[in-house]
């Protein structure tokens, strides 16, 4: 690589990449030499994570994958081999996990460990607390060790993305908080918000940190992080902790208003956060134990079900919440340019599809429930045009670079949009034959039993359902008619209260995007030659467990423990022409991503 290109990607990370994520920005003036021969780690840390996806190819895939082999190795060095410490290294381990590149094979992924090294690091290196005259006097003497200053700027800047990193991680995968909120955080927010020496983007950073902070809060309440847990939302200490922490999102949000014009990545966090607050709308009659993969397509037992809890105002407000927080997290990625796309981290792209299983899950309780249908229209979730739309935009990134890391998503998607459509087809079978049955039913027979019941299992999707939401086909007992007739006044009230949630998206909601709605950019062509092997050919991306209500099941994009979930089990010989494909990739000298 010669250093004029060099020069241009240290242009591109500082002018678009840091502008609208600025977790490492350098001060104005800062030139590549001065980065390069002052922390060369950093800078092959910029130059691995920023070489993808700009409007004109700067250096060609071969050359990306040589920068990120030489960016492991020397990690592998510094970390583990030498064992040293430093900002700069942190810096470097922060900006390869937000511009992270998956590898070939998913149990080879490293963005967890590489958060938590640098988050270990940040607390070896006293970054988390002040600054004492005893922690100083270990920079000087005979037995030196560096201790940077933790009040400085940079200080705190990096131990504040340091959190960030760890409650993003926290909130996708459902792992442990490592680094929890403290008096060193709340000072150092304020000292970037108001110091003449920290830079304008800090402002920005602070205020993802905050709404970071928020989700930790969320986190330890429902104890998101703990499966064992189970979290009823019609409890009246979960009602009152989801209006604390509504009221303390609408504050955020309008300190994001008054900075401006709201930045596209403050938007998705928002509407992230939110996502993350009401999403135990989606999991109400089950825990998150009860749905862990891996699952097996053999009926449950029959003690998994639990029985049927009514559903009430929070319940079906939250469902309305889930709902437009999810199609702003959509609207708002979908809204945004293909250059601004490609300059964000990947955990955004990682959000987006989220999105799409949490609407598949509202779906779910949606086909499920009577009285949730009658709130949420299932054409309302508007599911296939959303990933219609995702596809076309993740399709136009692969055009572009078949070597971006947000192209990998493309082929999630299409996973998702593809095993969606068979699902609901499966569906519609089933309501028909159950019609069917129904009909053939004399009104003589009386009541059909419930041994004679026509069988929901009869895909893996029906079984989950039956299971999330309880079953709904089974005759109400007459001793059950007086106490629904109780229930009318607050099913009534809950309907409005979804109605109205319903409403205000769509007033609120942005316009709908054509297929082509990229300016002044015509329809992509996708390149595919010498990509399409660029992942793991045996891996299901669409292994996500639709019952559950957390977000854990994100962790099939990453590492899929839910392999058994409506697998495709391959035709005798195909495991066989897998492993010679895989070898004929090492043999060419090829390590995808």
């Amino acid at each position: 690589m010669s250093p004029e290109i060099a020069e241009r990607i240290f242009v591109r990370y500082v002018t678009e990449m840091c502008r609208y994520f600025p977790a490492v920005p350098f001060a104005p003036g800062t030139t590549a030499r001065e980065v390069r021969d002052q922390k060369p780690l950093l800078f092959l840390a910029i130059l691995a994570g920023s070489s993808h996806g700009s409007s004109e190819l700067l250096v060609s895939q071969d050359v990306q994958r040589q920068l990120i082999k030489a960016l492991k190795d020397q990690l592998a060095d510094i970390i583990w081999r030498d064992g040293q410490k430093s900002i700069e290294i942190i810096q470097a381990l922060q900006i390869s996990v937000f511009w992270y590149r998956p590898p070939l094979h998913f149990e080879q992924h490293s963005f967890y460990m590489m958060v938590n090294c640098a988050a270990v690091m940040a607390l070896d290196l006293g970054l988390g607390r002040k600054a004492t005259p005893n922690v100083m006097r270990l920079s000087v003497g005979p037995f030196r060790r560096y201790y940077p200053d933790s009040s400085t700027i940079e200080s705190r800047r990096t131990f504040l993305v340091c959190y960030y990193l760890c409650m993003s991680i926290t909130m996708v995968l459902r792992r442990p908080i490592l680094l929890r909120w403290t008096k060193y955080m709340d000072e150092s927010v304020k000292i970037l918000q108001t110091s003449p020496d920290a830079f304008p983007s800090d402002r920005l950073l602070c205020q993802h940190v905050k709404m970071a902070h928020i989700g930790e809060s969320i986190s330890v309440q429902f104890s998101m992080d703990d499966p064992s847990m189970e979290v009823a939302i019609s409890e009246p200490r979960v009602i009152y902790a989801l209006k604390i922490f509504e009221n303390e999102l609408q504050q955020l949000r309008d300190e994001n208003a008054n900075m401006g014009g709201v930045d596209p990545t403050i938007k998705l966090a928002e509407h992230i956060t939110s996502l993350h607050l009401h999403e135990i709308a989606l999991h109400q009659n089950q825990g998150a134990t009860d749905f862990q993969p891996p699952f097996e397509d053999e009926p449950l037992a029959a003690s998994v079900v639990k029985k049927d809890v009514p559903i009430g105002p929070a319940h079906l407000g939250a469902l309305g919440e889930c709902l437009t927080a999810t199609h702003g997290i959509l609207d708002t990625i979908l809204g945004i340019e293909l250059d601004i796309i490609l300059a964000l981290p990947v955990i955004f792209c990682v959000r987006a599809i989220y999105a799409i299983v949490c609407l598949m899950k509202i779906w779910v309780t949606a086909t499920s429930s009577g009285e949730v249908r009658s709130i949420i229209k299932e054409e309302d979730l508007k599911i296939e045009s959303f990933t219609e739309r995702l596809c076309a935009m993740l399709k136009a990134i692969v055009s572009r670079d078949a070597q971006s890391p947000h192209g990998k998503f493309y082929f999630v998607a299409k996973r998702l949009q593809e095993r969606f459509a068979e699902i609901k087809e499966g569906s519609n079978k089933t309501v028909q034959s159950e019609t069917d049955f129904a009909a053939s039913q004399t009104p003589a027979q009386g009541p059909i039993p419930a041994s004679c019941q026509p069988s929901i299992s009869q895909t893996p999707l029906h079984l989950l359902s039956e299971v999330a939401m309880g079953s709904t086909a089974t005759a109400t007992p007459v001793s059950t008619l007086s106490y629904q007739q109780t229930q009318t006044q607050a099913h009534s009230h809950s309907q409005q209260q979804a109605q109205a949630a319903l409403q205000a998206h769509a007033q609120n909601s942005e316009p709908s995007l054509e297929p082509n709605w990229y300016a002044g950019i015509p329809a992509p062509v996708p390149d595919f030659t010498g990509f399409e092997p660029n992942f793991d050919m045996d891996f299901d991306f669409t292994a996500f467990d639709l019952g559950t209500g957390s977000d854990a099941d994100l962790s099939a994009l990453f590492i899929p423990d839910s392999m058994h979930m409506w697998a495709q089990y391959p035709e005798p010989g195909d495991g066989d022409m897998g492993q010679q494909q895989q070898q004929q990739q090492v043999d060419q000298g090829y390590n995808g991503f």
